[in-house]
């Protein structure tokens, strides 16, 4: 099976996930480019697609301190898309052109519950003059330069859709 492009920024042990997650994202490839490259879509489309599944799979979806008591400090407004409290994974959906990849970045490594961070952001994005840039590309590019960020994690894998 043709799977969506992945890869890790940081690995020491393998996402017990992913390819769960892989496949699952794969199942929803034709709906996810519509949405990918929608103009008036966003994030929460692509979060109402994929949880069902992630449901069954055994995540939560948008979940804080008040649903998981220690995700987050009990002061922190931080929430997380979908998380699995048995496996310890963590995945944060991303639609916008400019979504604030730090933001999730923090969110992953603030916890003492995440162990395998995922990051599902749009493959490509449109560029000037209908040029298509690569945008997990880049992405992974920037966050693989600072692994001393990630020693709380066993993983960080992006996929893109």
């Amino acid at each position: 099976m043709n799977g969506p492009v992945h890869t890790y920024v940081f690995v020491e042990q393998a996402n017990p996930l992913q390819q769960k997650l892989i496949e699952i994202v794969a199942s929803e490839a034709e709906e996810l480019v519509r949405i990918r490259d929608g103009r008036y879509t966003r994030s929460q489309d692509v979060e109402r697609l994929l949880r069902p599944a992630l449901l069954q799979l055994g995540f939560h979806h948008g979940v804080t301190s008040q649903q998981v008591p220690g995700l987050f400090a009990p002061d922190s407004d931080f929430e997380i898309d979908f998380y699995h409290p048995g496996w310890k994974v963590a995945v944060e959906v991303e639609k916008g052109k400019h979504f604030n990849v730090w933001r999730d970045v923090c969110k992953f490594v603030e916890s003492e519950l995440i162990e395998h961070a995922v990051l599902l952001i749009p493959y490509e994005k449109s560029g000037g003059k209908g040029r298509r840039d690569n945008l997990l590309v880049s992405t992974a590019d920037s966050l693989s330069n600072i692994r001393r960020l990630y020693l709380a994690l066993k993983s960080f894998l992006l996929i893109g859709y």
